[in-house]
């Protein structure tokens, strides 16, 4: 049986942080099970990613790094508070880690994140055209509740 984690919506919970959704599953798990770790971190990794893959039927295409899949990858970093010294990297990045750490992103091979800049396209830019959509939208709403 495939068990994998992800995220849906901003409906559920706004973040779309996987580090987040692994620590959560880790923590659901530990108090139902009543011991420490009954899913260990490399596990709950692999669920958010191959397993994730498998899932949605992808894992001939993501979700392992293997020849010939699509190179998606990111780096964090893990030189900020919260982080210690250990060679439990999997366990530091579940249970101390945030999405917000991840600093490049690769996909298809390709960098679309450095040093924690996107690099197609300024931030701010992707910002106001968001907020000017998200206003005509709502624009619209308001024009045909008056209108029925």
């Amino acid at each position: 049986m495939t068990v994998a984690l992800g995220t849906d919506n901003v409906a559920a919970n706004n973040a779309y942080d996987m580090v987040s959704e692994m620590r959560v599953a880790g923590l659901v798990a530990s108090h139902r099970e009543g011991v420490a770790q009954p899913i260990s971190s490399a596990e709950l990794i692999r669920m958010a990613t191959i397993e994730g893959a498998r899932a949605l039927g992808l894992d001939h295409e993501i979700g392992s790094l293997e020849p010939g899949k699509s190179a998606d990858i990111i780096a964090i970093d893990m030189r900020g508070s919260g982080y210690s010294e250990t060679p439990d990297y999997e366990t530091l990045l579940v249970y101390s880690g945030s999405g917000r750490d991840v600093d490049n992103v690769w996909v298809a091979g390709e960098q679309l994140v450095a040093e924690r800049q996107l690099v197609r396209r300024p931030y701010q830019d992707i910002r106001s055209a968001y907020s000017a959509t998200y206003r005509d939208f709502w624009a619209r709403v308001e024009i045909n509740k008056k209108g029925n």
